[in-house]
C-alpha cells in the first residue's frame, strides 16, 4: 500500500477536502505481541513530529512466498491492516 493510496481513500470520502500523512510506517507481529510495543509506539510518535520528517512512500505486505531456509515450506502471506484495538497507529486531527 503506497502513501499515495491512502490519500486517494481518505479523499474519497464526502466532505473531506484536504488531508496530510505526516507518517506512514509498520509494526510487525512481533511488535504487537511484545513487551516492547509501546516504546515502538512511542518511537513512530516521535519520527513523525520531526521537523521535515517524510512519511515513507510504501508499506509492503509479502505474497505467499517459499521459505529462504527450506523451499518445500510455504511462508504464508501477510496482511497490511489497521488494528482497533491500537488506536495509537491512526490518528486523525481536524484542521479548524
Amino acid at each position: 500500500m503506497t502513501a499515495g493510496e491512502i490519500i486517494a481513500a481518505i479523499h474519497s470520502v464526502p466532505g473531506v477536502v484536504y488531508a496530510d500523512l505526516d507518517l506512514l510506517d509498520g509494526l510487525t507481529g512481533a511488535d504487537v505481541a511484545g513487551p516492547n510495543l509501546a516504546a515502538r509506539l512511542a518511537e513512530l510518535g516521535q519520527a513523525a513530529g520531526r521537523p521535515n520528517a517524510r512519511p515513507r512512500s510504501r508499506v509492503t505486505a509479502e505474497m505467499a512466498r517459499p521459505d529462504r531456509t527450506d523451499p518445500t515450506i510455504l511462508q504464508p502471506a501477510q496482511l497490511a491492516i489497521l488494528d482497533p484495538r491500537l488506536p495509537e497507529t491512526l490518528i486523525l486531527k481536524e484542521l479548524t
